[in-house]
């Protein structure tokens, strides 16, 4: 009797055993496809958090760049209703050099003074050559300011 009883313990821990290995490959397996599931999650979850903080900084820059551009077209229009200015004096191209040189740390590069057919009168450039006599009627920007602007209206571009 003893020997049935030894070969019954015997196969009862093998099933066991089989049991066992068969229930930590499933479990190793639930866990990798739960792992892989979450990490698709985070990853999306993070690439999205990544695009919103990307898109905040560029509208940040924006904003920056249009503040600054504000900035530089009320300060072009009071320095345009200077005297100096409206009267267009010998001193305009003094005035020009200085006013380019209070913004050498921007990127403001160079002031021009058209008249109405736009052909440069008066011009500063902070890299040194001279557009006095070059001809702007011709260019989009200066299209764009004809057709939209009004007479003594400052255009920053």
């Amino acid at each position: 009797m003893k020997a049935p009883l030894a070969l019954k313990k015997r196969m009862n821990s093998r099933w066991i055993g089989k049991l066992l290995i068969v229930a930590i490959v499933i479990s190793v397996a639930g866990a990798s496809i739960a792992f892989w599931i979450i990490g698709k999650r985070v990853e999306e979850s993070l690439a999205e958090q990544m695009l919103h903080r990307q898109q905040i900084v560029a509208r940040a820059g924006a904003m920056s760049i249009e503040n600054f551009l504000e900035f530089v077209g009320s300060s072009l229009a009071s320095y345009a209703q200077t005297e100096v200015v409206i009267g267009q004096s010998d001193e305009v191209q003094l005035e020009l050099n200085k006013f380019v040189k209070e913004w050498v740390d921007t990127p403001l590069v160079s002031v021009a003074l058209t008249d109405k057919d736009g052909r440069v009168i008066f011009s500063e450039n902070r890299e040194g050559f001279s557009a006095i006599g070059v001809l702007l009627s011709e260019r989009d920007y200066f299209k764009q300011a004809l057709a939209e602007g009004e007479a003594g209206r400052v255009f920053v571009g």
